[in-house]
């Protein structure tokens, strides 16, 4: 059994992150936990490890 969703959508990044938060909130829900992936690995790891991943976000709802 899975507990995730994976979705790619067409947009730009920027409007991309907002369209989940958008339909969330017209249920009535909102994001409880982002994680910039992408960022936490620059942290974490190094450099590199980051550009090789790009642009990734978790998000929990």
């Amino acid at each position: 059994m899975s507990y995730t969703r994976t979705i790619t959508v067409r947009s730009p990044y920027a409007r991309a992150g907002e369209l989940p938060r958008e339909g969330l909130a017209e249920k009535g829900v909102g994001i409880l936990r982002r994680i910039e992936v992408k960022a936490t690995f620059e942290q974490k790891l190094v450099t590199e490890s980051a550009e090789a991943l790009g642009d990734y976000v978790i998000l929990g709802a």
